[in-house]
């Protein structure tokens, strides 16, 4: 059974349900998402007829038994809409599948930090600005317009008027004013406490009136529009209780998703329907959205997006390849492009090819001195003096083969990466940093520098006589980086090192390396954001939730992260572009030289797209169907 049937049966299924429901407003949905579900794990006519039952099941029960969108109230459009000149001005249409590779954790913008996470609260979120990543500049969202200050420092945003929640509540300035309660409260500690932050003072948000705000930082601090595209606005009218209580970490969770959808209330383009827990989310379009084409139509035109979830990108890749998916994620691995591609014609899709990723793939040693709660420490301590020894640090990065593991892994579809500024980024990327190409000589003379021996038995041992041996974790669900941490480990066998690899879901990742640090090394990848560097303070600076080593810091561990401390610092106070160029350059150097985390590779982004969707925008970075309220099917 493929995805045309799906379609058609789902249409049909909407005009049966509309003849015996006719009290409801929303289109018929639920069956359907379960058919898509279904669907992908059999082709036989047994599950046809399950369908078919379940479908006059549902029909039947037409009331308790129907997903209730009632939550959903449509309201007049807004008189200040955001208008969007397409090349391709579109129309309705009906259903757009994407998938994931992994399941999401949370939708709490003030507790999520990761992609998949993210990805899903990027479709029902919005900020008072966004970055349009067609030009990669800040534009208006939820502000119409903004004027700044002649000291440069105070921002005023003018908000668009008459525009509404997806359950008919009014937003206006005190929704903006609880949002950054939120994020600034120390009871909820989040990376906006650092990205919306300057000298350690966060932004002072201030109410003019019911449609006025003004945005105000201690000093004059260039990114401070850029960092407000982080800034979402949340619902005061349904997380003022949970805030006042102390349990907004515990708002918006899978659970709320799974039971309680109807307190997701969006002011983005799509509305949250449904979830079951690693197969599928489900949202349906949000009446009340602000933008339009330039021709008075309502965006976004499609009225239903389904996120399949799989195990792994290469099932992903799979589903996409038989036609099943309207895109394959967020990118096809370089390694499964010739496979994928056999189908293009019979599926009628395209393989767009993107070049070197922004995104970036590393690894890193856990560094962190804290202890848990049975007081041991989280890293052994003599695995804590090789990883906080910068010789050790670099003698590994010396001793993987980059260009080996792009030649083996991914079909030399890709280049070896040394800076957390890709090359992509030419305005900003430094290319006199050091580099680190494979040198299995350099490397052992490092680690001998560093006390390390190598026995007649071929094992590594430091100068206290400890094998050397640790482990290297990763997500189970990416093919690639499982594959990188097999050539990585006989690399490092070459020394007499012993890698003990461990492949483990990307939820368990997360809470390892950001909550329990219950792990040696890990290898994980990074979706970069705006070419401005400045979007990388919450890894640079060492209080930063995302300084992946050594995270959260009170004080700097040591000289050069305090100095990199001053310098993201420095960078963010001064509005000329070669003076910021200068400090960024100064940043890349010390990174690439101390090694906190070492660069691998940025592998060539593939996306792939159904031929039939229009307005296809290829960013610079980020997802590549990151315009889906822009999208429709010519079909």
């Amino acid at each position: 059974m493929r995805t045309d049937f799906i379609r058609e049966f789902c249409k049909w299924g909407s005009k049966v349900e509309k003849m015996v429901c006719h009290s409801r407003k929303i289109p018929f949905i639920s069956a359907s998402f379960e058919i898509v579900a279904f669907s992908y794990k059999t082709y036989s006519q047994v599950s046809v007829t399950l369908l078919i039952a379940g479908l006059v099941a549902f029909l039947t029960g037409c009331g308790p038994k129907t997903r209730n969108l009632d939550h959903i109230v449509e309201m007049p459009r807004t008189p200040e809409p955001y208008i969007v000149e397409l090349p391709y001005p579109g129309r309705s249409s009906d259903m757009y599948i994407k998938s994931i590779a992994g399941d999401i954790s949370t939708l709490n913008k003030v507790v999520a930090e990761d992609t998949y996470s993210m990805l899903i609260i990027d479709l029902f979120s919005r900020a008072l600005v966004w970055i349009d990543k067609d030009t990669s500049e800040v534009v208006p969202g939820l502000a119409k317009s903004w004027e700044v200050s002649e000291d440069n420092k105070t921002y005023t945003f003018h908000l668009r008027r008459g525009v509404y929640w997806s359950d008919g509540h009014p937003f206006d300035a005190d929704d903006v004013i609880f949002s950054f309660d939120c994020y600034f409260d120390e009871r909820y500690p989040n990376r906006n406490q650092v990205y919306m932050a300057v000298n350690n003072q966060p932004y002072e948000i201030t109410k003019i009136d019911d449609y006025t705000v003004q945005v105000t930082t201690a000093v004059v601090y260039a990114p401070t529009l850029l960092t407000l595209v982080e800034g979402y606005i949340l619902p005061e009218h349904i997380l003022r209780e949970d805030f006042e209580n102390g349990d907004l970490f515990d708002s918006w969770s899978l659970s709320t998703l799974k039971n309680e959808p109807e307190k997701l209330v969006a002011l983005g383009p799509y509305v949250l329907e449904s979830y079951k827990p690693g197969e599928r989310i489900t949202l349906v379009r949000n009446p009340n959205f602000y933008m339009e084409d330039q021709a008075g139509t309502p965006l976004p035109y499609v009225e239903r997006v389904i996120v399949t979830i799989y195990r792994d990108m290469q099932a992903a890749a799979a589903i996409f390849a038989q036609g099943e998916t309207d895109t394959a994620l967020d990118r096809i691995l370089p390694a499964d492009v010739p496979w994928v591609e056999k189908n293009a014609d019979k599926f009628d899709f395209t393989i767009y090819n993107w070049g070197p990723t922004a995104n970036l793939t590393f690894l890193w040693f856990n560094q962190h001195e804290g202890v848990n709660e049975d007081g041991k420490p989280f890293v052994e301590p003599h695995k804590q003096k090789w990883f906080r020894d910068k010789r050790f640090r670099q003698a590994i990065s010396y001793a993987i083969n980059r260009e080996g593991i792009i030649n083996a892994v991914i079909f030399g579809r890709g280049q070896p990466l040394y800076s957390f500024v890709p090359s992509r980024f030419t305005n900003w990327h430094n290319p006199e940093i050091r580099k680190y190409p494979y040198d299995p000589e350099k490397s052992m003379q490092l680690l001998q520098d560093a006390g390390f021996v190598l026995g007649g038995d071929n094992i590594l041992r430091d100068s206290e006589g400890n094998e050397v041996t640790f482990s290297l974790m990763t997500n189970q669900e990416n093919e690639m980086r499982t594959e990188m941490c097999t050539v990585i480990k006989e690399n490092l066998a070459d020394l007499g090192i012993d890698l003990e690899l461990r492949f483990i879901d990307f939820s368990t990742l997360i809470t390892k390396t950001g909550d329990s640090f219950d792990y040696d090394a890990a290898i994980m990848g990074l979706g970069n954001g705006h070419p401005d560097p400045s979007s990388l303070k919450d890894v640079f600076k060492s209080e930063g939730r995302l300084h992946l080593w050594y995270p959260q810091q009170e004080t700097p561990s040591t000289e050069w992260e305090a100095r990199i401390d001053e310098l993201t610092d420095e960078l963010n106070l001064h509005l000329d572009f070669e003076t910021r160029k200068t400090i960024s350059d100064e940043i890349q150097l010390i990174m690439a030289e101390e090694q906190p985390v070492l660069m691998l590779l940025s592998p060539n982004y593939y996306a792939g797209f159904k031929s039939k969707w229009k307005n296809i925008k290829m960013p610079m970075y980020g997802e590549p169907d990151w315009n889906l309220y822009e999208l429709w099917a010519d079909e």
